[in-house]
């Protein structure tokens, strides 16, 4: 939950900015016995309201591979300052729930696959193929993508456009697109699916892969049949907007993406 100083509206952000959770490495991880830990593995994301509080249950149990090991691990909450001469102060609570529900695996691996940058003509170019080592003992494999647009540059690009992520894994492709982008209602129609309503500003307009005082939900792919359990599996990772290459400057991607093998 993210709330404002006397629960206030006034006193909340006025704008609706990334916010998410990160795993930190050991302090020292690196090299430097005296560096502070590095907290850059995300593992979940959400948008802040406008001018509002906000709560969300949101299911990364994928991630829970990155934890099995047990015993003290720190983590980052980090939020976007805010585009706003005030200082906005919010007071954040955070509790994991875990439960057994009796499926018979658990993740044991998490595999960090691609993050984002600008998106440009050379995006694709910076996200070369990746082989992963799958083990036969794998029951299922997923994809786990964070993946929003941000910016507004040519064609309003990347916040208010659909644009088109492509991920291949062993030959077999799956796509993630934001067909409500730009629409005037694509975020207050997705009340019902966790975004706070009534904000102030443009809150209700579609936006790309993400909604102002929502979370945003990994898109979990089960593949499964497509990559070679035992062996090495090639993933590809390209993006298009329209269907067509980029060739301009489109905004900013943000993006966490992982490979998740259950057993």
């Amino acid at each position: 939950a993210m709330e404002c100083p006397h629960h206030r509206d006034g006193e909340c952000g006025a704008w609706d900015y990334l916010s998410g959770l990160a795993l930190c490495d050991a302090p020292g991880d690196g090299g430097d016995p005296d560096a502070g830990p590095a907290c850059s593995t995300e593992i979940a994301r959400w948008i802040t309201p406008y001018w509002r509080e906000g709560r969300w249950v949101t299911d990364v149990s994928g991630m829970l591979a990155l934890l099995q090991g047990g015993g003290k691990t720190r983590m980052r909450w980090w939020a976007s300052g805010q585009f706003d001469p005030r200082k906005t102060n919010y007071t954040v609570s955070l509790s994991l729930r875990l439960s057994n529900r009796g499926k018979g695996r658990r993740p044991t691996r998490a595999v960090p696959l691609w993050t984002g940058g600008n998106w440009d003509a050379s995006y694709d170019a910076t996200h070369p193929d990746k082989q992963v080592a799958v083990p036969a003992s794998a029951k299922a494999v997923e994809l786990y993508v964070l993946g929003t647009g941000h910016g507004a540059a040519t064609g309003n690009c990347a916040e208010f456009c659909n644009h088109e992520h492509h991920f291949v894994v062993g030959g077999k492709e799956s796509v993630l697109s934001f067909p409500g982008a730009a629409t005037s209602m694509g975020c207050a129609n997705d009340v019902g699916k966790g975004v706070v309503p009534n904000q102030h500003g443009t809150w209700y307009f579609g936006r790309g892969g993400w909604c102002p005082g929502r979370d945003v939900a990994p898109w979990v792919v089960d593949v499964t049949s497509s990559i070679t359990k035992g062996g090495d599996t090639t993933l590809r990772y390209t993006t298009t907007y329209g269907g067509a290459p980029v060739t301009v400057d489109r905004g900013v991607i943000a993006l966490s993406s992982y490979l998740v093998v259950w057993e």
